[in-house]
């Protein structure tokens, strides 16, 4: 078994960008933080698993995701709430390379 030392999570606000110009932020753990992404938005994340001896697992497929509208309120202005993109990308039902990481309704990209 492969033992993971971090995930490199890939994130872009144009669909047709190619892979090379995405965002890309390394992880340690399963949760990272966006700081500068839009209110009321659409993303697409993509991640990779590194292992300890470099090798990196396939890319998973492309998760699509709308930030949440600004709110405001007497004591605050923020979202609503955080979005957990690690958690939707890790979690599998299979342990299987074969099975997709995430389920999707749309043709993945070209990288």
């Amino acid at each position: 078994m492969f033992a993971v030392q971090n995930y490199v999570v890939y994130f872009t606000e144009n669909p047709n960008a190619s892979l090379s110009e995405w965002e890309k932020i390394p992880v340690n753990g399963r949760r990272v933080v966006f700081p500068d992404l839009r209110y009321d938005w659409f993303y697409m994340f993509s991640a990779t698993a590194v292992f300890r001896d470099g090798q990196r697992s396939p890319l998973s497929r492309a998760l699509f995701v709308k930030t949440d509208k600004l709110e405001f309120h007497k004591q605050c202005v923020g979202q609503s709430r955080t979005i957990e993109v690690m958690d939707s990308i890790c979690d599998r039902a299979e342990e299987s390379e074969t099975t997709a990481l995430l389920k999707r309704d749309y043709a993945s990209f070209a990288v």
